[in-house]
């Protein structure tokens, strides 16, 4: 880490007393005439006609600023005029880092695509459906680490749920979902019905309209009723209180979070801990150190 330049209080000398100097008189301001009405004509001060000019100036480019600033940022504004706290966690967008921390930690029953008999790595994501770092990293990096690496039988791809209270209820209710899909079907359903969450959902706690998860669930090939007593009744909070806690274990506080590393026989997982949505290129770097 970069390290703190030290800074010290100097004692100010003292100065001579300034010798007085007469100050000779300015010339005068130019004044513009102009004639009034009645052809008489009225001076001007030009020092107030240009400090009238600077102020209205000013007042236009802070206006522009403004704009320009907000129009920059619409979903964050939006989402602040709807009564909703927009996502702060930290994330990093910037080359790829030379080292990450180690860290470890288990798949369990988690939701996870590949052939875990083949693969060598695992990539347990810890996310949250609501995140909108979470959704750029569906986006962005998701779809080439399943065709690099989870269809050529090289890594598993574990999903883990940290819901963040700041988007709640909407994160919990549809982690509850996702599982209960799980459950009930297979990872196949779970994976489709996470695409689906991640595609449609508002973001930053504003959910998802009136009875999508229900919708989506049966899309996927659920059982409606059974899907709804499942959800109602929170039948895997356990899981998710877990799956929480493995997150905080493995030195991850925001999301999306991610455990890399070599897949054990015993379900394990030990490898680094990548905490943020970075790009491609870092994933490839640390997994093709254990491959």
């Amino acid at each position: 880490m970069p390290t703190t330049p030290s800074t010290a209080v100097k004692k100010p000398r003292k100065q001579a007393p300034a010798k007085t100097k007469v100050a000779e008189p300015l010339p005068a301001e130019p004044t513009i005439a102009s004639p009034s009405a009645n052809n008489e004509y009225v001076v001007i001060d030009s020092k107030i006609l240009l400090l009238s000019l600077a102020i209205v100036v000013a007042g236009i480019a802070i206006a522009l600023g403004l704009y320009f600033g907000l129009s920059g940022n619409k979903k964050t504004v939006a989402a602040a005029a709807n009564g909703v706290t927009p996502t702060t966690t930290p994330t990093t967008t910037g080359t790829s880092p030379t080292s990450f921390t180690a860290a470890s930690t288990s798949i369990g029953t988690s939701p996870y695509l590949g052939d875990k008999t083949k693969a060598k790595v695992a990539i347990v994501e810890f996310s949250d459906f609501e995140c909108p770092y979470c959704y750029r990293h569906f986006t962005q990096v998701h779809p080439s680490l399943v065709s690099d690496y989870v269809n050529t039988g090289k890594a598993i791809l574990v999903f883990r749920n940290n819901p963040l209270s700041f988007h709640e209820p909407a994160a919990s209710q549809e982690a509850l979902a996702s599982l209960c899909v799980q459950n009930e079907k297979n990872n196949t359903a779970y994976f489709q019905f996470h695409d689906l969450l991640f595609t449609n959902t508002k973001q930053n706690g504003q959910g998802l309209p009136s009875g999508s998860l229900h919708t989506y669930a049966v899309q996927v090939g659920a059982d409606g009723a059974k899907f709804d007593q499942c959800l109602a009744s929170a039948q895997y909070q356990s899981t998710i209180t877990a799956d929480e806690s493995a997150a905080s274990s493995a030195g991850l506080t925001g999301t999306p979070g991610f455990v890399v590393g070599k897949l054990n026989s015993d379900g394990t997982v030990t490898g680094v801990a990548i905490p943020g949505a970075y790009p491609l290129s870092s994933f490839q770097q640390v997994i093709s150190q254990y491959l």
